[in-house]
């Protein structure tokens, strides 16, 4: 069974993603999306990318630049399912590989 048929109901809806990620320092960055369908991405509360339009989820669909502020930054993804499966891909190119995301803004225990 899908994930899509544990919601009912499961087409022509909206559904919503939000975490928090954590930079020791400002800078810009990359952040790779994919959505089925439509979906909106919002960074530190600003409109940074918009699809109107069918397709399947993939990995790495789009490249959004977007500038993380030091402390805590806020990623929020809508997701508008038409008909069939909904879900989205997103990820930061880190190279560092120094960001923290956590969906309760809390750092992880490092012990």
């Amino acid at each position: 069974m899908s994930l899509r048929d544990q919601f009912y109901p499961n087409e022509q809806v909206v559904a919503y993603a939000l975490t928090w990620v954590w930079s020791e320092t400002e800078r810009n960055i990359i952040l790779m999306v994919g959505t089925d369908d439509g979906g909106k991405v919002f960074f530190n509360e600003k409109l940074v990318y918009r699809y109107l339009g069918l397709r399947v989820a993939q990995p790495d669909q789009v490249s959004i630049p977007v500038h993380v502020n030091k402390g805590w930054n806020k990623l929020l993804i809508k997701v508008e399912n038409n008909l069939g499966g909904y879900a989205f891909y997103a990820r930061f190119i880190d190279p560092e590989n120094t960001l923290v995301t956590s969906a309760r803004k809390i750092m992880p225990d490092k012990r």
